[in-house]
């Protein structure tokens, strides 16, 4: 997307409001969201998207739903990975088509570990947090001239195991 007559790109998108109400601005004009929504852990996979994205344009759909996990951007506690998130964004700036970013293949051999964090932990939290900030920050330099995300929702579930409510036996 190319910059204004003053050399600047357009602001965030955000919610303007008016007498009439609230709007969507997106690259500084009203935006309709025609939005479909993901199963979690569709989003993971980049080759699995490439077979999606025709189908939700074939429907109208112009904005998608979907979740990033936590071990998808920080696979090693600190470093940080974004290239698969990535490859889910660039599809839809127009920049090419799905044939220019071909899915990383990966292997894994021997044992893996099945680690468990509990969300009620403080330190997990704050580690939580940390990973959001980068998210937000990679995803603002990333997509800054495009605007392809136009919104983030902070932990859509608890990731709980079992049932959300806790009772008696």
């Amino acid at each position: 997307m190319a910059a204004n007559s003053e050399g600047q790109h357009p602001a965030h998108p955000h919610l303007r409001r008016d007498k009439d109400g609230s709007r969507l601005i997106v690259k500084d004009k009203p935006f309709l969201m025609l939005a479909g929504e993901l199963h979690n852990p569709s989003l993971s996979s980049a080759r699995y998207m490439a077979g999606l994205w025709p189908v939700m344009k074939k429907q109208g759909i112009n904005t998608l739903l979907g979740c990033v996990s936590w071990e998808q951007i920080e696979p090693v506690e600190g470093r940080f990975n974004f290239s698969e998130l990535d490859k889910h964004i660039r599809p839809s700036m127009g920049e090419a088509g799905l044939e220019a970013f071909p899915p990383r293949t990966e292997h894994r051999g021997g044992r893996h570990n099945l680690d468990m964090i509990t969300p009620l932990s403080t330190e997990c939290a704050e580690a939580d947090a940390k990973a959001f900030g980068k998210l937000l920050a990679h995803i603002e330099d990333f997509d800054a001239e495009y605007s392809t995300v136009i919104m983030v929702q902070v932990e859509n579930e608890s990731g709980m195991l079992g049932g959300s409510r806790i009772g008696p036996p």
